[in-house]
């Protein structure tokens, strides 16, 4: 495996060079689509066109108990904290949304997606109150050529590893999310995603965003205090991102790798005490994921998965405990934010688990995950591996209606020392 200094060169000159080309790289490939679908002889009147539309969602409703335990800078001492509750979104984000299609002829259609987030127990909007916060695109697909999709989705890897991850990214910090950051449903804002078709072994994908409408913080490597990029981000000098993917699909092997990078503004103020940040300071944030789930032969019962990453300079906020019914005073790897650029934060990944279909109704999750500091940083306090075990079990009333619990245990969360997090929880999910 190479090292965490070859990997950090690799991946800073991979970014360096995708970010100066590919504003020229994606216009070309996007003209070179749209020219093909306009152009093409097969192009269809609007008499020929037809359009559906179709309303879906999924609702999840259950009841929770956290318990945390923490470090309390201030007082010098661990507290610990405990929730209960009905919970929005357990196993599957409660949401609604508008699907529109329009197909021109057999291979080619332009679709949108509109998704609305909600937590069932309140009624309130999910995604900071964004009324079409989980996605908005507008897009063109191709069987032969591809898909494009402009606007907010997730990224490539919290897309491709749904398909490796024991839990599907469901179930609070026990999916993968919590120790792979940028997997944990990462969604970028103006994202223009382009995918190779997915009725082929093998997909691949780009995306680029010229503003991701997150937040982030600061971390002066030699003296840990944070900056809010609140205070001064505008659409002069955005904060940018690039998702890479990769998806090899086969009935009894599924193979995914990912790529994600940051990019933060250049006109970092230089912040006075106690911000001593000088412009230009902040790094390239990055994180790379490879993750395979196999079977040992076509009728096994059990799904195998493995997964492992590294990220440097900083971290995509992970899976945090709770599970919307009532938040924590835990610290994490972000800081509170959804991105944190620290030069030199780096950390190791690793996940193991798999799913066992038990019978035609009931399944069974269980996975292992860990977070390793690779740094030497000074941090607001002292850094430890962070390990997580979960275990989940689902019973299918019917294909639309499921009943579910689990349990999380998680030491170190989020690799601060002292750290503590069980969560345990049963609920019902029904999608239409």
């Amino acid at each position: 495996m190479l090292g965490a200094h070859d990997l950090s060169l690799f991946g800073f000159e991979m970014m360096r060079k995708l970010l100066q080309e590919s504003r020229w790289q994606i216009r070309v490939m996007v003209l070179t689509f749209l020219g093909y679908v306009v152009m093409a002889p097969w192009q269809v009147t609007r008499a020929q066109a037809s359009t559906e539309l179709t309303l879906y969602g999924i609702v999840d409703t259950g009841v929770g108990y956290t318990k945390t335990k923490f470090n309390e800078p201030t007082l010098g001492q661990s507290k610990t904290e405990s929730r209960i509750g009905m919970s929005s979104g357990a196993q599957s984000g409660s949401r609604w949304g508008l699907r529109i299609e329009e197909s021109f002829n057999r291979d080619t259609a332009v679709i949108a997606i509109l998704e609305s987030g909600i937590f069932s127990n309140t009624g309130e909007l999910a995604q900071n109150g964004i009324y079409f916060g989980r996605q908005s695109t507008l897009g063109l697909e191709n069987r032969s050529l591809g898909r494009v999709d402009f606007g907010l989705q997730t990224n490539l890897a919290s897309n491709y590893f749904l398909a490796v991850d024991p839990f599907v990214l469901g179930f609070g910090q026990a999916n993968m999310g919590a120790s792979f950051g940028s997997a944990d449903t990462f969604r970028y804002s103006n994202l223009l995603l382009f995918q190779t078709p997915d009725n082929q072994p093998w997909r691949f994908g780009i995306g680029y965003s010229n503003n991701l409408s997150v937040s982030a913080v600061y971390l002066d490597s030699t003296n840990p205090s944070i900056l809010p990029a609140s205070s001064y981000l505008s659409n002069s000098d955005n904060l940018r991102g690039l998702t890479l993917g990769a998806k090899y699909s086969h009935p009894l092997l599924t193979l995914v790798a990912s790529f994600d990078a940051a990019q933060a503004p250049k006109n970092i103020p230089a912040g006075e005490l106690p911000y001593p940040l000088t412009p230009n300071s902040s790094p390239i944030l990055k994180e790379w994921i490879l993750g395979a789930s196999f079977k040992t032969h076509p009728g096994a019962a059990v799904t195998w998965s493995a997964a492992i990453g590294q990220t440097f300079n900083g971290a995509f906020s992970g899976q945090a405990p709770g599970n919307n019914f009532a938040g924590t005073n835990l610290l994490t790897d972000t800081l509170g934010a959804q991105i944190l650029f620290a030069s030199g934060f780096n950390t190791n990944s690793y996940m193991l688990g798999f799913s066992w279909k038990i019978d035609s109704v009931q399944r069974l999750f269980c996975s292992w995950q860990a977070m390793q500091p690779n740094t030497n940083i000074a941090t607001v306090t002292p850094l430890a591996t962070a390990q997580t075990v979960s275990l989940a079990y689902t019973y299918n009333f019917s294909q639309r209606t499921n009943l579910y619990t689990w349990a999380s245990a998680g030491k170190n969360f989020q690799m601060f020392e002292g750290n503590h997090a069980v969560e345990v929880g049963v609920g019902l999910r029904h999608l239409f």
